[in-house]
């Protein structure tokens, strides 16, 4: 009859919640205990048991063919996480159907898309199947040796297919299969705060907004950024402070901008335009991809295990086959450290040898281009004219010891150029690059070069690190952007009898860091210098800044030196941090304490944070303040978050004067089937929708929780990685259950993603029931509703646990192929939900009764 039924009528969705998902689990269990005769066949997973082994009277009770075939479950629709090899690779909704009495996972072609098969096992002619909705095919019967099953308990599809098949993947790599480039929405974030002080008979007032207003569709992200501010004096003004749409590019791990950018100022300073900026989105690389790391070659003489170490500490393992292999997807690890490679081959040999490790910002990964362009107007230079601006990067890992760059950057009164390469090695890690710069202006020409070296070794003997970067410009000619726009609008704008332009243009400097870890948790040490000198001013700008930081159990401080020394004098201050914890609970109270002095005299301020609430939705500070003047102040501040909007305050209270603010925080986004505000904002957020369930908290996200339409605008999402959602349902009424607590999604960054959590609505009931001549009913049997969904199972003592809606409800009983009897169930709707769980006794009648 099951299967009669997953061919004559649709295929409903069963209920997955999490009590459903344990009794299929306890079924499970007892069935795989039952002390029965068996007989198993262990290729396909079937067994056969005797129930003549059963106690007189049950055999006829329990349907031991369920238990027959390994991995059974009830047919229907799953919502389930995917793991490949062990590995978590998306979510998706499958059918399992019951065909020859076993479980078959229908194969989708996107599930398939997830499988990164090697392109030879792809057969393309039988692959059209894929399309036809009425085939329901296992996996293995495209992926040759490859098995898969649903694991109820975890709510997963386990698949394993040989490596032998799989492309080849990155760590951690997600793939662009599963980017989700969200909803169609219109989000507006907000930030505000009202200030109002008071000093002796004068008071001031200001009011400031900062809006982010975003607009998706279809992939397309239209972009607002402006600010609203107000105060007594100078009265409301309104600041557009850019505008533009942006666009990711996928296939070319690239990302368009038309509009209001910055440039990324990885080669030349960074700068503002208003245009079209073109370039490789390194967040669209996995971790493993990023930054810098060198590539690991080798020659196994068998199937060998290869690990990787850095500081005796274990980076990386994996098995490899005989002959040459390349890993290429180390994690970055800073500044570096010497890496040893081990073969481990399986006849017990070891071979052991080691790869040069030291990174600066400018090294990439072999193989890896980086590249932007980026053409149009300048913007925020502080001059009277905008110039045309055209730039073009390249930054190209050749192999673990080299990677070249360059640039050109131009205007049409300012052209310069870079050429650059990093190496890495035993010594070390260099960069060295040379700029060479034109500067036209009616009055002169000028022209210079730039020479710039960055160096960085870790020595890990000592667990030290040091970082020196020197840049020097050989001729007062040389002038970067910025410099250079304001010297050409001076020079345009000129008299014949003004002055030429002064500008004191850097002509050295020269900064080096030290980083120095102790052993036996006695702290870390850290010191910096920086000397910085200009053409056209005599002497230089110089600091100095020396610090230690320890922590003896949950009390942490740090002590820091700052010698800054310039043309017009030397200051030197010192500062002391301490922090405090205040008992051993969660959330925890810390008293946080700092002390700085300086030629003017001494500073100090202590503060006390916590936070209250069952999801510390609620943040205060108070604290008191002493200023080198001999001024104290007390001041606190709160912040509210609530599921619709955050709420800020604070209040300072001193001898002649006082302040105090308030504000608010948040975000509301419009879409097609209605309106959600939220107390956070970001540039990549989830909308989370689960229908009834008001008040499930949205772990990992202090006060947020689904307000009354069952959403929550969940923020700052990590773009191209797999993130989790997860609810935690503590706080549901007992009529609202959720079918699944935790999704994951891959949100394209400054996506809006729509995640739908699944409910089901209605009162949990239990019902002992039996025959009408007494006898139980099957233990094990399925209870489903009058349209085929699968509500639960007959328990031991012969007792149905299902959730009903208020009114008549239909329930039928039914074992394997058999419809045993059905139950008419009767809920008042004025039972109050929190009352728990209702209970009914009454038979279970033939169904030509009912």
């Amino acid at each position: 009859m099951l299967r009669t039924l997953f061919t004559s009528t649709p295929v409903r969705s069963i209920d997955l919640s999490l009590n459903s998902v344990h009794r299929l689990f306890l079924v499970g269990l007892l069935g795989s205990g039952i002390q029965l005769g068996a007989y198993a066949n262990t290729s396909d997973g079937f067994a056969t048991f005797d129930a003549n082994f059963l106690p007189a009277g049950m055999g006829e009770q329990i349907d031991v063919t369920q238990f027959s075939h390994r991995h059974s479950i009830p047919p229907g629709y799953y919502d389930v996480g995917i793991l490949l090899n062990e590995k978590n690779i998306g979510h998706m909704r499958l059918l399992v159907r019951k065909i020859e009495g076993k479980s078959v996972i229908c194969t989708t072609r996107p599930l398939m898309n997830l499988i990164p098969l090697r392109a030879e096992e792809i057969d393309s002619n039988k692959w059209q199947q894929l399309d036809d909705a009425d085939q329901c095919y296992g996996l293995e019967h495209w992926i040759p040796d490859a098995s898969a099953h649903i694991n109820t308990s975890t709510l997963h599809m386990v698949i394993s297919v040989p490596q032998a098949l799989l492309e080849r993947q990155a760590q951690n790599e997600v793939s662009p299969l599963l980017w989700d480039k969200g909803v169609n929405a219109l989000i507006l974030g907000y930030d505000n705060n009202y200030y109002q002080s008071k000093q002796g008979g004068s008071v001031y007032r200001s009011f400031y907004n900062g809006d982010n207003i975003s607009l998706n569709i279809l992939g397309l992200m239209f972009r607002h950024r402006g600010s609203l501010s107000w105060d007594e004096e100078s009265g409301a003004h309104y600041s557009s402070l850019r505008n533009y749409v942006e666009y990711g590019i996928s296939p070319l791990k690239s990302r368009i901008i038309v509009g209001d950018t910055d440039t990324s100022g990885n080669l030349f300073d960074s700068f503002s335009l208003r245009g079209v900026t073109l370039y490789s989105d390194d967040n669209m690389l996995p971790d493993s991809r990023r930054g810098y790391a060198p590539m690991i070659r080798g020659v196994a003489e068998t199937n060998a295990r290869v690990s990787i170490r850095q500081n005796n500490t274990l980076l990386y393992e994996t098995t490899v086959s005989p002959g040459p292999f390349n890993i290429d997807d180390l994690y970055p690890t800073g500044y570096g450290g010497d890496l040893v490679v081990t073969v481990h081959e399986s006849d017990g040999r070891i071979n052991q040898f080691m790869v040069p490790y030291a990174a600066v910002p400018q090294l990439i990964r072999p193989g890896i281009t980086r590249y932007s362009f980026s053409a149009g107007t300048l913007r925020n230079m502080n001059v009277s004219q905008r110039e045309k601006v055209a730039q073009v990067t390249v930054q190209r890992g050749i192999n673990n010891l080299i990677t070249g760059y360059g640039g050109i950057l131009s205007t049409p009164d300012y052209h310069a150029f870079m050429l650059g390469g990093a190496m890495g090695s035993t010594w070390g890690a260099l960069a060295l690059d040379v700029t060479q710069a034109q500067t036209f202006t009616p009055s002169r020409d000028l022209t210079g070069q730039s020479y710039r070296a960055t160096y960085s070794k870790r020595f890990n003997s000592s667990n030290s690190t040091v970082t020196f970067a020197a840049m020097r410009f050989s001729s007062s000619g040389y002038l970067d952007l910025k410099n250079a726009m304001q010297v050409i609008d001076h020079d345009t704008r000129r008299k014949a009898d003004e002055a030429e332009y002064l500008f004191y243009s850097p002509r050295s400097r020269i900064s080096a860091s030290l980083s120095q870890g102790f052993k036996d948790n006695w702290g870390q040490l850290y010191l910096t210098a920086i000397r910085q000198s200009y053409w056209g001013k005599g002497g230089s700008n110089n600091q100095l800044q020396m610090g230690y930081s320890n922590s003896f159990r949950s009390v942490s401080w740090s002590f820091s030196v700052n010698r800054v020394n310039a043309r017009d004098g030397a200051e030197t201050q010192y500062t002391l941090g301490l922090s405090v914890p205040l008992g051993g609970g969660s959330p925890q109270t810390h008293l946080n304490m700092n002390f700085s002095h300086d030629a003017d005299g001494l500073s100090s301020q202590a503060n006390l944070n916590s936070s209250l609430g069952a999801h510390q939705q609620f943040d205060y500070s108070v604290g008191m303040r002493h200023d080198k003047k001999q001024r104290t102040t007390a001041n606190a501040a709160a912040s509210l978050y609530t599921p619709y909007t955050s709420i800020q305050g604070t209040v300072e209270k001193g001898r002649q004067s006082h302040s105090w603010s308030t504000g608010l925080q948040g975000s509301v986004a419009i879409l097609h089937d209605g309106i959600t505000a939220g107390p956070w904002h970001s540039e990549t957020m989830a909308l989370v929708d689960a229908p009834y369930a008001t008040g499930a908290h949205v772990e990992g996200h202090s006060g947020l929780t689904l307000n009354h339409q069952g959403r929550a605008l969940v923020p700052y999402l990590m773009p191209y990685r797999l993130n989790d959602i997860r609810l935690d349902p503590q706080e549901l009424p007992l009529d609202v259950e959720l079918k699944s607590t935790q999704q994951q999604i891959v949100p394209h960054s400054g996506a809006l993603v729509k995640v739908n959590f699944s409910t089901s609505r209605g009162r949990p009931v239990l019902i002992h029931t039996t025959l009408p001549d007494g006898q139980s009913l099957p233990f094990g049997a399925s209870v489903l509703d009058e349209e085929g969904t699968n509500l639960g199972l007959v328990a031991q003592g012969d007792i149905i646990y299902v959730r009903l809606p208020a009114g008549d409800s239909r329930l039928r009983v039914t074992s394997g192929d058999e419809e045993i009897c059905m139950l008419k169930v009767h809920l008042s709707p004025l039972v109050d939900a929190q009352n728990g769980f209702e209970r009914f006794e009454q038979p279970c009648l033939p169904t030509s009764t009912l």
